[in-house]
């Protein structure tokens, strides 16, 4: 029941048998060769320019991709050879959108690197092609010695650094925010021994967006209290995509009072914690008057005489992957409060000093 097949040169109209992106063959001195191969089906085009990826992030990806098709090309058959597909793949940049200039850049970079390689070959650092011994002898010493990039010494103003921590940026056109950032972090620790690395973030994936990861319908929330999804005695639920059971969100509660009023009064929030259960504590808090609650702090101050009548509406904004960003994003959202709003957080973000307050008591 088993078949066996096999695969020659004559095969294929080329002389050449494809072995994953290599086209192997033997050339007239009766020596094995290779060449760079791709498959017909491969997409014409690269990363775009207009991809939310930064240009660091682009350029390095190129320029693998060029030093690829030079490493994967025999030396044996000459620079032409290589150039050649060079020539293919500077075509696909071309067709991608990419400028002349940025192509030249990657040309260089790609050249400059594969001299390197081809030297270390030469006096006995790397070889260009390990062989079998020396690819288990290399997995054998992985991680022994090994420097991480942080702890990898770079060379500003002709002294050997070393960054301490990393901060990774919003992505921006042309990556201004993180040229900006790297500008005046250079500012501010010039001459210090202590550095933070700048590093732009990749941007949200279209098919995060349009895609459903989940096409399961979400079960309904069992708990009676829940403020965003159920009708309290206190509070009613906004409309919105996330699910109840959504750790690490930023939330707002509403005044509902102030609202008909023709006023606006709110607190903004987070938790790390699935926002069911922190909208539960708001919501307790409101039943047992708890004195150090921002709502009931509201409802004695502002409406001391319509306190049953006052209702909360509570919304999700967003949910967060890291708390950092999740209270930032609450600071934010304080610090653009409209000056007529009334502001009913006691802080203005995680960490900071309470907001001053002047309360007239007639």
């Amino acid at each position: 029941m088993i078949s066996f097949t096999y695969d020659i040169p004559s095969n294929y109209l080329e002389n050449k048998v494809p072995i994953l992106d290599l086209n192997v063959f033997v050339n007239h001195d009766g020596l094995i060769c290779h060449e760079f191969y791709v498959k017909a089906t491969k997409n014409e085009f690269v990363i775009l320019p207009s991809s939310a990826l930064s240009v660091q992030t682009k350029r390095t990806v190129f320029t693998q991709e060029a030093l690829r098709r030079m490493r994967n090309t025999s030396l044996l058959l000459g620079p032409e050879v290589a150039n050649k597909f060079l020539s293919q793949y500077m075509l696909k940049l071309k067709d991608s959108g990419y400028s002349k200039k940025f192509r030249t850049q990657i040309i260089k970079s790609a050249k400059n690197a594969f001299k390197i390689h081809v030297e270390n070959d030469k006096n006995g650092i790397k070889p260009l092609f390990r062989n079998r011994s020396t690819i288990i002898s290399d997995q054998k010493q992985r991680g022994k010695g090994r420097v991480d990039w942080w702890n990898k010494a770079h060379y500003s103003n002709l002294e050997t650094q070393k960054y301490d921590t990393i901060l990774f940026v919003p992505p921006t056109p042309g990556g201004r925010l993180a040229k900006q950032m790297q500008i005046r972090e250079a500012q501010l620790n010039f001459g210090s021994n202590h550095r933070i690395k700048i590093i732009e973030k990749s941007g949200i994936k279209l098919k995060n967006i349009l895609v459903q990861k989940t096409p399961y319908p979400k079960l309904l929330c069992h708990r009676d209290m829940c403020p965003f999804c159920k009708i309290t005695p206190v509070s009613t639920p906004a409309p919105s995509r996330l699910h109840c059971t959504t750790p690490g969100v930023g939330y707002t509660i509403t005044c509902l009072f102030c609202k008909s009023n023709n006023h606006q009064a709110r607190y903004e929030g987070e938790t790390g914690r699935p926002a069911v259960t922190r909208g539960i504590e708001h919501v307790k808090h409101l039943i047992s008057s708890k004195p150090d609650n921002p709502m009931v702090k509201h409802v004695a101050l502002q409406h001391p005489a319509e306190a049953k009548q006052v209702r909360f509406e509570f919304g999700l904004t967003r949910k967060f992957r890291d708390p950092l960003t999740r209270q930032a994003d609450e600071g934010v959202r304080i610090f653009k409060t409209p000056n007529s709003a009334t502001i009913l957080n006691s802080k203005a973000e995680f960490n900071h000093p309470k907001l001053a307050k002047v309360s007239i008591i007639k």
